[in-house]
């Protein structure tokens, strides 16, 4: 039975942010617009100084939208061109940069998080004053500036040999120095002397996982709580593929998926952890490159 996505409405996004910014100085002549109100969604001032905070909060589409994914891009469309409309150009050019009269923030729930990334100019948050935030399922809320949205950027573009990019086709700046299995695909691997063809480390990632769950099947829920298998921020595996980015997979026998957004070390990183959660010797396991 497919289970059903989890919802982070509205609501939810506007007041964990209001939670957040509360926490760092930032809760003095708080005005939150409900969902059938005009204006912006979240406008507060800083305890000590005259500046403000002007938010606008989108939550997830609800469960009865067929296509979240397009609905939640329309949302980001919808969201940018809103907080442009807010935004005040009768302030001191002295103000442009961090100290700015006004700061600009557009909040999420975390779902809305990789198209955003693929999405939003760095140069653009920047030229505007204007910040990210993504508010997980708990609660908790990630603050993004124009600096960690580049170095995300950046990260991402590093990465694009890993989804088929050709290296020679990446711009000079973006490519790594290769340690490791950086630019290198795998033509299969073996656990035990037993050998696995694979085409690529996603396909890796989860034929691996497949073999571990067939050789310890009443054990193989323990990757879903160790905490050697879950991220600051993400989980590696779960049973609800909605926790997960959009490239988990499923593991063929289970009702788990996994997590394969990950670069090449970081995919060989995490079948070693899975590997030592199931008592296998270091050396039974080996990678063959193309």
């Amino acid at each position: 039975m497919t289970k059903q996505r989890i919802i982070l409405t509205e609501d939810f996004v506007q007041n964990a942010v209001i939670k957040y910014l509360d926490s760092k100085g930032w809760s003095k002549c708080l005005s939150s617009a409900k969902l059938w109100e005009h204006g912006v969604d979240i406008k507060v001032r800083n305890n000590n100084y005259g500046r403000y905070w002007l938010i606008e909060v989108k939550g997830d589409p609800s469960i009865k939208v067929k296509s979240p994914t397009g609905s939640r891009s329309s949302s980001f469309n919808s969201a940018m061109g809103q907080i442009i409309t807010r935004m005040h150009s009768n302030r001191s050019e002295k103000y442009r940069d961090c100290c700015h009269g006004y700061k600009y923030g557009l909040a999420f729930s975390t779902y809305f998080r990789d198209m955003v990334i693929r999405k939003a100019p760095f140069n653009v948050l920047r030229g505007l004053c204007l910040y990210i935030f993504f508010v997980d399922k708990n609660g908790n809320v990630e603050e993004i500036n124009w600096q960690k949205l580049k170095k995300i950027q950046k990260n991402v573009l590093m990465l694009k040999n890993y989804y088929g990019t050709k290296k020679s086709q990446l711009k000079g700046k973006y490519i790594s120095k290769g340690k490791g299995y950086t630019f290198k695909k795998p033509k299969s691997f073996s656990l035990r002397n037993n050998e696995y063809k694979v085409t690529s480390w996603t396909n890796l990632i989860t034929r691996l996982c497949e073999q571990i769950y067939k050789e310890n099947e009443k054990d193989f829920k323990k990757v879903l709580v160790h905490s050697s298998l879950k991220g600051k921020k993400r989980l590696y595996f779960s049973k609800n593929k909605y926790e997960l980015t959009e490239d988990n997979k499923k593991i063929k026998g289970t009702d788990v998926y996994v997590e394969t957004r990950f670069d090449a070390n970081s995919i060989v990183s995490l079948c070693k952890k899975v590997l030592k959660l199931f008592n296998y010797n270091k050396d039974s396991f080996k990678i063959e490159i193309k």
